[in-house]
């Protein structure tokens, strides 16, 4: 067969209870899920695959992470040598000595598997609404993924006992929020070390900070701690809100825009809330400035803007004006 999962009675017990480590380095199931689950939404929003796939996956055939090949060769899921010209790891299976692959850091085996599954093979799979974990299950075992007969109804037990069926219906910006709230640091061994919670930084009101790309756009962050994009040319709030993976209402409410209000190129576009107000207390108007761009440029929802100032929406701000801030 093409692929076969690295699966023993071991690692598809429901608690992994008794593994080749010790209990002092024995990760519980619990402790998986909150390393790998941030990693696991980022693999949804790149490839459209389910959170709670993943994470089901990665449980059933890494035994929680304490698998020897999960430990040796940061291989979470049982991935084989075929077409790796990267280095192996061997240990029976099947057969003796079988191949299996060696990353250099257990991310990348994440993004193996993600790769895995845009083949053509399991193409039928993304015709799936994405939270349809049972179809998935079921969708991979009839593809040939495992040799196991009881492998779907081993994902969906797990999917439902852990209740990881929540992640698959997460907005991309929840997903940024987990991401920037998570305790764990990513290391090359893909150890559970936890990392010292995160202290803000003090940006100035203009500077900003890049994250990371999303589906070809780079995610800013405000230094209001607001993520954004920068508008293309060609878009529209509908195409941006399905690329986030938000609803077109939430991409208007964050952005205090209408339905008929037009996207031009260059816009910044919040993907996040804006908040109430700004560490800055007061902007000198422009020439060509109006309530709304300011509130754009400081993050703050121009409902409290015109509340702190008193003022209307339209009303016309003279150069040099004292606008509040906070």
């Amino acid at each position: 067969m093409n692929r076969i999962i690295f699966i023993s009675l071991l690692f598809i017990q429901v608690n992994s209870s008794s593994l080749a480590f010790g209990d002092e380095n024995k990760f519980s199931r619990q402790d998986y899920i909150d390393r790998w689950k941030v990693t696991a939404l980022k693999n949804m929003f790149e490839h459209n695959i389910p959170a709670s796939i993943t994470l089901s996956q990665g449980i059933l055939e890494s035994g929680n992470g304490n698998s020897m090949l999960t430990q040796k060769a940061n291989n979470h899921f049982g991935i084989k040598c075929h077409g790796w010209a990267g280095k192996g790891y061997y240990m029976d299976d099947d057969k003796k000595d079988e191949c299996f692959r060696v990353y250099d850091r257990a991310e990348d085996s994440f993004e193996d598997h993600s790769q895995f599954l845009l083949k053509k093979r399991y193409e039928g799979l993304f015709k799936l609404k994405q939270t349809d974990y049972k179809g998935w299950a079921k969708g991979l075992k009839k593809a040939g993924y495992a040799t196991n007969p009881e492998y779907a109804k081993r994902l969906i037990m797990i999917i439902e006992d852990n209740k990881l069926f929540k992640y698959d219906k997460y907005t991309y910006s929840e997903y940024l929020d987990l991401k920037n709230k998570s305790e764990y640091k990513s290391d090359k061994k893909g150890k559970l070390a936890k990392s010292s919670p995160k202290k803000g930084t003090n940006f100035s009101d203009t500077d900003d900070q890049d994250l990371e790309f999303i589906k070809g756009r780079k995610i800013h962050e405000h230094a209001n701690k607001i993520q954004y994009i920068i508008a293309n040319e060609g878009d529209d709030y509908k195409k941006i809100a399905e690329e986030m993976n938000l609803g077109r209402w939430q991409i208007l409410k964050y952005n205090d825009l209408e339905k008929n209000d037009k996207i031009t190129k260059g816009e910044v576009v919040f993907i996040q809330p804006k908040h109430g107000k700004s560490k800055t207390k007061i902007h000198t108007a422009q020439s060509g400035d109006s309530y709304w761009s300011i509130s754009q440029k400081y993050g703050i929802k121009l409902k409290k803007l015109l509340k702190m100032n008193n003022v209307e929406a339209d009303q016309k701000i003279k150069k040099g004006s004292k606008i509040k801030l906070r």
